[in-house]
Parts: C-alpha cells; sequence; structure tokens
C-alpha cells in the first residue's frame, strides 16, 4: 500500500508536530516535503532573534516573536569566541583563525568556505587577533538546505571588498575594487550592494570566476535623507527592491591620556594616510569614523598655549549613550535609475542587524509596516565592556514611534544578538 505522506491534512500535520519533543527537531519534519515544511513554520514561525551565545557552551539561545519564549538549541560545536553572521537561516561564523565555516543551527548542515587569508590582497602584516572585524556583512544567494549550488557573499570590513566563494573552493573571488560597501543583498538572480554614499550597484558573476566590475544602477539623491545616515541597508521586499537609512545618535567622551610614543604613532598615521589615498573619491568616510549627531567631547587642554603640542597623548573614548532615532525606506526603480521614499511598507516587516536583511509578510505577532532592527553599531559597541545589544527595537514607520521586541538582557562584544531568517524552510 502506497502512503502519500504529502496529502495528509495540515490539521494532522500539525498535531503530529506538536509531539516533537525539541525543538531542533522542527528542521527535519519540515524537511519531508512542503506541506510538512508548512505545518511547521504554522507551529514555529520565522523569524526568530538569536541572543548571544553564552560563554563555554554549546547552548544556543533563540527568542521567538511569536509567543515570547526563549527556546535552546544544542549545537555540534562551542561559537565561543566566534563572530557571527546569519543568511537564509544559516550562521556564519569566524574564529581567531580566520577559517569561514557555514553551519544551520537547525539540522547536522556544515560547509566550510576558503580562509579569509586566500583572498588575492592578503598581507601576513595584517593583525588576525581583529578577526572579529574581517567580515562587514555577508549574504548567501539561496537557502542551502534546498540548494547546493550556492554562493556566499561577503563585504571584507576594512579591506573595502566584495569576495565570494561556493562550497568546495579553495580562495575567495574578488570582484571589485575598494569600494566602502555598506550592504549587500541577492535580487533577481543577482547581488546587488549599496555603498555609503548611496550608489547602488549590480554585481555581475555569472558562471565563471572571472566577475566584472560592478555597474552602478542607481543612486540615493543625498537631498531625499532628513540626515546623514549612520548606515544604509539593501533588501528585496516582494517584488521591490528598498533601501532603508539608519539614524544612530551618539553621545561620546574623548580624553587625551598621556604616555605614548608619538614618533610610533606619527609612523602609523602615515600608513593609513597612504592607504587612504587608494579610496574610491566618490566614498564617504568609513562608520567606523562617524560618531553620530551628538559629540561630546572632555577636552580641558583645546583653551591653553601650544606649550603641550609636544606631549604625547593617548586617546580614550567612552561611549556615553547611542541609539537609533530614525529611518527613511526607499524604493529603487532599476527601470528608471531613480530612488523614491514610501512611507507604507503595507503588511510586510523589514528586519535588520548583522544579519542579512530580510522582509516578510504578516509574520505572527509582528507589527506590519514596521522595522525590527537588532543592535549593528560596532563602531559602538567595541568601546563598550559588556558589548553590543542595547540598540534593539521596533521603528512604526506610520507615527515613527520606537517600542521595544526584547525587554530582557543579551548583551556581546563578539555577536550580539540578531535575526535568523527562514529557520526551518
Amino acid at each position: 500500500m502506497t502512503h502519500n505522506w504529502d496529502e495528509l491534512p495540515r490539521e494532522i500535520l500539525m498535531e503530529i508536530a506538536k509531539l516533537l519533543p525539541r525543538f531542533e527537531e522542527y528542521a527535519p519534519f519540515s524537511g519531508v516535503c512542503t506541506s510538512w515544511q508548512s505545518a511547521a513554520a504554522c507551529l514555529y514561525p520565522i523569524p526568530l532573534l538569536m541572543l548571544a551565545p553564552r560563554k563555554d557552551s554549546h547552548v544556543l539561545d533563540f527568542y521567538n516573536l511569536s509567543d515570547r519564549i526563549v527556546n535552546q538549541v544544542t549545537l555540534s560545536e562551542d561559537l565561543t569566541g566566534k563572530r557571527c553572521y546569519s543568511s537564509k537561516g544559516c550562521l556564519i561564523t569566524i574564529g581567531h583563525d580566520l577559517n569561514v565555516n557555514l553551519m544551520h543551527p537547525f539540522s547536522n548542515l556544515q560547509h566550510k568556505f576558503p580562509n579569509i587569508k586566500t583572498i588575492d590582497r592578503w598581507d601576513e602584516n595584517y593583525d588576525s587577533s581583529y578577526y572579529d572585524r574581517f567580515i562587514y556583512k555577508c549574504v548567501l544567494s539561496s537557502n542551502p538546505l534546498l540548494e547546493s549550488d550556492y554562493i556566499l557573499m561577503i563585504i571584507l570590513g576594512g579591506f573595502n571588498l566584495l569576495v565570494y566563494a561556493r562550497p568546495g573552493d579553495e580562495t575567495w573571488t574578488s570582484i571589485s575594487q575598494r569600494i566602502n560597501y555598506s550592504d549587500i543583498t541577492y535580487y533577481r538572480g543577482q547581488f546587488y550592494a549599496v555603498n555609503s554614499v548611496g550608489q547602488i550597484m549590480a554585481c555581475y558573476i555569472g558562471g565563471g570566476d572571472n566577475p566584472s566590475e560592478p555597474e552602478v544602477v542607481a543612486e540615493l539623491p543625498s537631498e531625499l535623507l532628513r540626515n546623514k545616515p549612520s548606515r544604509l541597508y539593501i533588501v528585496e521586499s516582494g517584488e521591490a527592491l528598498l533601501i532603508i537609512s539608519r539614524f544612530v545618535y551618539s553621545e561620546i567622551q574623548i580624553q587625551r591620556k598621556s604616555g605614548y610614543d608619538k614618533d610610533e604613532d606619527e609612523d602609523e598615521d602615515e600608513d593609513e594616510d597612504e592607504d587612504d589615498e587608494d579610496e574610491d573619491e566618490d566614498e564617504d568616510e568609513d562608520d567606523d569614523d562617524d560618531v553620530g549627531e551628538d559629540e561630546v567631547y572632555d577636552d580641558d587642554d583645546d583653551d591653553d598655549d601650544d606649550d603641550d603640542d609636544d606631549e604625547s597623548y593617548d586617546i580614550i573614548i567612552n561611549i556615553r549613550s547611542y541609539g537609533s532615532s530614525d529611518f527613511q525606506v526607499f524604493n529603487v526603480d532599476l527601470s528608471t535609475k531613480t530612488c523614491t521614499e514610501i512611507k507604507d511598507l503595507g503588511d510586510r516587516t523589514i528586519f535588520l542587524g548583522h544579519n542579512s536583511s530580510f522582509s516578510l509578510v504578516h509574520p505572527p505577532n509582528c507589527k506590519p509596516n514596521s522595522i525590527y532592527f537588532s543592535d549593528d553599531g560596532m563602531q559602538f559597541y567595541i568601546h563598550i565592556e559588556e558589548g553590543g545589544g542595547k540598540d534593539m527595537g521596533i521603528y512604526r514607520l506610520q507615527d515613527g514611534s520606537i517600542t521595544p521586541h526584547f525587554g530582557d538582557k543579551s548583551l556581546d562584544s563578539v555577536t550580539p544578538p540578531m535575526w535568523i531568517e527562514q529557520s526551518f524552510i
């Protein structure tokens, strides 16, 4: 007797799914077929907020927006000390050894990618202790649970390069000159990027290893922005391609402390100046240097004579506070190469942070026409002992209000909370 498991009524499938004893068993259940996948998604809808990893533990915590419950999943490896990013429901990690790995937290899927040192511009003088800053953002072309032939593209922090690789590749392939990229996405079979000055670029990879340089296909006029953005995002929303501008205020105290080698510092400044000359002429200052709208400088020596000019001192940055204050959303029309501000997302919700940016239609218990954001302000939280995770909330486009989505505390200096997309599909 032949059984058509995909023809079982959804009500029965949901009752079966309720009997699963562990949260992580929903992934193999949903992998049977599309109807089982749909039933699992009804019980454990996406997205999830991955909380900061526990220290020296294989257990990872996920906050479910639908029922406001924190679920635990036991991983095959300890994530302590590893920097994590997410895309298409998968985690992309990098450790002190600069190895890049992909894993699905709810299944046994794992893939290895090339070491960061395989990029064509790697210099052995680079300090690998800053491993948590080598990757700025990453995105997958498709869900690895569904397709084996996929591409991982990353923005290399500090290098201002776009590189990509497929599972099994031995090196990363570079596709661009140095441009201050802000975000990347995969839209209609192609990668798109936005840089810090609002240029939207199409990245043509094709089937080979010799991709062409990114082509500017549209540009966000600066006069449309209410303020200078701290970060720009690019996201597919249904059939549309959107640019999101995020404004972050900050209150910073800068102090000077005597006692360092001035000559050595001047040498470092000269090296930085030489690197800066290679930057793209149109690119803006690095986000790490953008301290926001409100700045506080405690510098008691400003009014003194120039007698102290030869005194060497060290710079200490204290972040008093920071947080998102405003967002703007723009629709990109690739046919006319224009951007238009929109103030209504309809029934869609956008999710931003260290994850690859994404939008969903009516996610359960989520507010429509809103932006759910997590803390990705590394330029701020690297100066705070307890790390990032404070700048999180829900921005409503209708009235510009900001309310919290996670009421508890979850902070980490390496991997603060971020969104997980498509957990079971």
